[in-house]
């Protein structure tokens, strides 16, 4: 756990620094490209450590360097996604409504919905 929110602080404070802050980043899209720029370099993924390969602006992500297993869809989990920075388990799982139901059951509370909409 703490290991994720240090990622996540490192990366958000590199992000908002150097030539991304004098560039000036007024949208996702221009995040994203921030982002990429970041990253070039990092070793793995934030969730499960697999290695990255870049070709160009694309990250392909490498499953088989962590042994992840995907259980759903291999052509979204082969690819890296700028939208969740935070796992939304990270700020929910102590919300009742994460205890009672899940992730889905926190849709109707408006504090984790809050949560949602700044960090996810």
């Amino acid at each position: 756990m703490y290991r994720y929110l240090s990622i996540a602080a490192v990366v958000l404070s590199a992000a908002f620094s150097g030539p991304a802050l004098a560039e000036g980043i007024n949208s996702f899209s221009q995040a994203k490209a921030a982002a990429v720029k970041v990253h070039a370099d990092a070793p793995g993924t934030f969730y499960c450590g697999c290695k990255i390969n870049w070709q160009g602006k694309k990250g392909v992500v490498d499953l088989q360097s962590c042994g992840y297993q995907v259980r759903k869809n291999e052509n979204r989990a082969s690819r890296v996604e700028w939208e969740h920075v935070v796992p939304a388990w990270q700020f929910g799982h102590q919300r009742q409504c994460w205890q009672d139901g899940g992730r889905k059951n926190c849709a109707k509370d408006p504090v984790y919905r809050k949560m949602g909409k700044r960090y996810a």
